[in-house]
């Protein structure tokens, strides 16, 4: 008998006791002074959200929220509700994050209120679609559907149930949590994730999932990736991150980074699991399902990583960034206080400055206003939610193009356009520095490297390919790995054996001089009786005799951390939205909880069963 089997109904059960005594605790509150948007002065902390662009808007979608009455009187909490409103921003005109108005529109039914939903985004027909993700404490579940927000114009917009095609059975399909998900344009992926009591109405046990999920705007077809595929074969993904670049090969492609590697044969604790490094990037072509995958070199950032939010730039001249921010390590039971730019087709890795606001993850982020990034919320460990945000409404933003961190949005921004480092990397290299993990890998980017570097090598004209993997560590240089110009090879070989000759010479005077100044020295001694004296007396010629002395230098530097702009603040305990404020937060599920002691599970993987179909992968 599996543990997650016995383990999942008990925890239900003490979620339903806390519930139940929570409510009687709180009769008589009001609700409506537990607000889906609260005032500036009360927000405490959003997590577990996500956001996407519509309309000149940014819709933010699901998650949970602490806040508090008059600016620092924590209040009770209403049971069982999380955030029950689509919210959204826009992005029309600038704003300050202390003070832009949040617009709520309530939602017809609670089954929607969940976290970690999955987003996919229909830019051309103004709708996105929400699927998959958790609802807190299990409860309120429903039979999963296929939910359709069509947006307006004002920040507004109106739920109802997608309608699948004949032949679509949501059954055979498990929707799930911590998946990969991005939009395409033409459909919604999800890649690997897991499926637990909370995601699924019915079930009694937690897997780790493989395979992929898409879902096409056009036919509404919900399927398993046409026909079992996936980017990682029949590996199990959890907490992966996913954006789809276009303008690269004929259909763009998708890029798959972190994460941990599931396992179907035991029961493993997240911490436990092997994981995706950083150093090494998956990418596949949506529509022909070509897998590839690339070494990156540069400021890699350090892994096991999820959690963490990502967002994608394309500038006019041909390069593609990749922003990403913050995560959680739950192997080392640390959260991240970082931020990198991954820029292609160099692949190569960029530190940014230390985001303010303190460690993040469980946080959402969107491309907006031509150059910036939004990050929505976000929580350092699991009890952080109770703490105060330093950044106000926990909008935070920043400039692809200045590299700066900023509280205010600009609607006038310019274009896009790689920050000045990145292009300086790219003007002092060919794309034959490149350390090519392919030969397709090259050639998929071959037009965009010669638009790019400054020689403009492509494949065709000279090849950098390089299918040996670096194994050591990467330094957080990134050195000029071009030869010198300008000099012949007989020049180069001339210089080289006049070099040899003069060091010669340097080493035969030396060893000339040393052999005359031992012979004195033996003279020397021969008269002393005493031996070579001292302050210490006398003194072993042996030991004398001895070449060299190893020394030690006084280190002339030390490394210091410089002070970070925000600081955390403490501030009293807050409530959470939809439980009492003393009580234990066992609404995130498992993956989300600190990390246990070896007695305890808290990601336990299943063997797949023969009771599920080959199309259970969500």
């Amino acid at each position: 008998m599996e543990k997650t089997s016995t383990m999942a109904p008990h925890r239900l059960t003490s979620a339903l006791l806390a519930s139940l005594l929570a409510t009687i605790l709180t009769a008589g509150t009001t609700d409506a002074a537990l607000l889906d948007v609260p005032s500036p002065k009360n927000y405490v902390r959003r997590a577990l959200a996500r956001a996407t662009v519509l309309n000149n808007h940014v819709y933010i979608e699901g998650g949970q929220i602490t806040q508090y009455e008059d600016g620092f009187s924590s209040i009770r909490g209403r049971v069982e509700n999380q955030v029950n409103s689509t919210l959204s921003i826009p992005l029309n005109e600038s704003w300050k994050s202390e003070s832009v108005t949040i617009k709520a529109t309530p939602k017809p039914f609670e089954s929607l209120a969940r976290n970690r939903w999955y987003l996919w985004t229909d830019t051309k027909n103004g709708v996105f679609y929400a699927w998959g993700g958790y609802w807190p404490f299990g409860l309120e579940m429903v039979t999963d559907e296929v939910y359709k927000f069509t947006a307006d114009s004002r920040g507004g917009g109106e739920w109802g149930v997608e309608t699948l095609p004949n032949g679509v059975r949501l059954d055979q399909i498990s929707p799930g949590e911590a998946g990969a998900v991005t939009s395409t344009g033409t459909m919604g992926i999800v890649i690997g994730g897991q499926a637990t009591p909370w995601t699924q109405l019915g079930r009694d046990n937690t897997r780790q999932l493989s395979g992929m999920i898409t879902f096409d705007f056009e036919s509404k077809a919900l399927m398993n990736g046409t026909q079992k595929f996936s980017p990682f074969g029949d590996t199990p993904v959890v907490g992966a991150s996913a954006e789809f670049i276009s303008g690269v090969g004929e259909n763009g492609i998708v890029v798959v980074m972190g994460g941990h590697v599931g396992r179907t044969d035991k029961e493993v604790p997240l911490g436990e699991m092997d994981f995706f490094d950083m150093r090494n990037v998956t990418f596949f072509d949506p529509v022909t399902k070509e897998t590839w995958s690339q070494v990156t070199t540069g400021d890699i950032p350090p892994s096991p990583r999820i959690g963490f939010c990502t967002a994608a730039f394309s500038s006019k001249e041909g390069g593609h960034e990749i922003f990403i921010f913050g995560g959680s390590n739950e192997r080392d039971y640390l959260v991240y206080e970082d931020a990198y730019i991954l820029s292609l087709p160099g692949f190569v890795w960029t530190k940014l400055p230390t985001p303010p606001g303190g460690r993040r993850a469980y946080h959402t982020c969107v491309a907006v206003g031509n150059r910036q990034v939004l990050s929505v919320g976000g929580r350092g460990r699991e009890d952080e939610i109770q703490i105060r945000d330093p950044i106000p409404q926990g909008l935070l933003l920043f400039d692809m193009t200045a590299i700066e961190w900023k509280l205010e949005y600009d609607s006038n921004a310019a274009a896009y356009v790689s920050a000045n480092a990145i292009k300086d990397w790219y003007e002092k290299r060919t794309s034959s520095d490149v350390q090519w993990s392919s030969e397709g890998v090259e050639q998929l980017f071959a037009t965009s490297a010669k638009a790019l570097f400054t020689s403009g090598d492509s494949p065709d004209s000279q090849s950098g390919s390089n299918t040996d993997s670096p194994s050591g560590p990467t330094t957080t240089t990134m050195p000029d790995m071009s030869a010198p110009a300008g000099l012949s090879t007989g020049a180069m070989v001339g210089i080289i054996l006049a070099a040899v000759i003069c060091l010669a010479a340097i080493i035969g005077s030396w060893l000339f001089w040393r052999r005359r100044r031992a012979g004195r020295h033996d003279a020397l001694t021969e008269t002393d009786d005493l031996g070579e004296l001292g302050v210490y007396g006398a003194v072993d010629r042996k030991e004398l005799a001895s070449k060299s002395h190893v020394r030690e230098m006084p280190s002339d530097a030390q490394v210091e951390e410089l002070p970070t702009k925000f600081q955390d603040t403490k501030v009293p305990v807050a409530h959470y939205h939809e439980v009492d404020g003393g009580h234990d937060y066992a609404e995130l599920p498992t993956y989300h909880r600190p990390r246990p002691r070896a007695s305890q599970n808290t990601l336990p993987p299943v063997e797949l069963d023969a009771g599920y179909t080959e199309r259970e992968l969500m």
